[in-house]
């Protein structure tokens, strides 16, 4: 994966990269809202392959490369890792509670769902409580899963993408099998999930490669499934131009239907697009265009926040992490960095 988007509540939708850049975007008005970056002593080349955002408005991200669910408060100060450590050594540990390639994230009540990208594995679905123990894993009749890659919850059911295995499969919120989704014969290898908001859900595509992109697997835009999984219509078209999705690689739902997707129209990140439609499939603008247009996005953001009379400690804080983050080391804005984050925790140690 290339990154993740998720939505946050009614109108903002969370943008992580894949070496963990936190954004938060305002989708009415098109502007950053927040952001915040892993902490510099977390381990180098993680891989944020899928996020969420719960209720109370802290982030979990699923890092694909350590094997492990990442927590944020809202604010972006770290919180408890979930999941179990794998025994070094060995490539591939299947056992429940060990997470092996976690690429997908599903909240329901007070339990996540994660599924796990591996070929070949019994516990590549597991069900996790508000802690991150164990609760069970979902089973499959085959006795393994081919790349489980996509969740979402469908009126009372949970459905999982197995891409490898060209089908959606139904599970209880218990874990236990409920059958499989007939899938449209022109859709082929699902990747993500998300439930519509009208008892339905979306789909996106996993791409061949260039030997198998032929006329006989065209490209996939984003499918419309209804609540049995039959196919409605294509809710985006394929194509490069604005209002079609090109490599999609997530998506995400807003209470209201309106939906955003996150594709490669360039082929390769860092030039992910991430753009709004409407419940019914219009484009209603871009969010990002391009690496460019995110960097002049987090400009205008880190402008704007220390142009602010730094009166409390949540400005403070917000200001010394720009100074530390997004200054390329020069000894001056760390200065005022350290300077900065002793203000911020004299005003509230809890930060700390």
């Amino acid at each position: 994966m290339f990154g993740a988007i998720a939505a946050a509540g009614a109108d903002r939708l969370l943008y992580a990269t894949p070496d963990g850049l936190v954004l938060l975007f305002d989708v009415e008005t098109r502007d950053l809202a927040r952001q915040f970056a892993l902490h510099p002593a977390a381990p180098q080349g993680v891989h944020i392959a899928a996020a969420a955002v719960l209720p109370e408005d802290s982030v979990l991200l699923a890092d694909s490369r350590f094997g492990v669910v990442r927590r944020f408060s809202g604010d972006g100060n770290p919180l408890p890792l979930l999941g179990g450590l794998a025994t070094p050594g060995l490539e591939i540990e299947d056992v429940p509670g060990v997470l092996h390639e976690p690429c997908a994230l599903l909240p329901v009540g007070e339990r996540l769902w994660v599924a796990c990208g591996g070929d070949g594995m019994e516990h590549a679905v597991q069900i996790l409580d508000g802690e991150g123990r164990w609760v069970a894993s979902a089973r499959h009749p085959r006795g393994e899963w081919r790349r489980a890659q996509g969740l979402a919850r469908v009126g009372d059911e949970i459905w999982v993408a197995e891409t490898e295995a060209n089908a959606i499969r139904r599970c209880a919120p218990d874990g236990s099998d409920l059958g499989q989704v007939d899938l449209h014969p022109d859709l082929i290898r699902p990747l993500r999930l998300a439930a519509d908001s009208y008892g339905g859900a979306l789909v996106t595509f996993a791409p061949f490669g260039a030997a198998e992109g032929d006329a006989d697997h065209p490209p996939a835009g984003v499918a419309r499934l209804d609540g049995e999984g039959r196919f409605l219509d294509w809710a985006v078209r394929p194509g490069e131009q604005e209002g079609r999705v090109t490599g999609a690689f997530d998506l995400a739902v807003f209470p209201d239907g309106r939906f955003a997707v996150a594709d490669l129209p360039f082929g390769e990140p860092p030039d992910v697009r991430v753009q709004l439609f409407s419940a019914d499939g219009r484009e209603l603008h871009v969010l990002v265009e391009d690496r460019v247009h995110l960097a002049a996005l987090q400009e205008a953001w880190f402008q704007e926040v220390l142009a602010r009379e730094a009166t409390d400690a949540r400005t403070l804080f917000d200001q010394a992490r720009i100074h530390h983050f997004h200054a390329g080391g020069d000894k001056e804005h760390l200065e005022r960095a350290r300077e900065l984050y002793r203000a911020a925790l004299d005003a509230d140690p809890g930060l700390l």
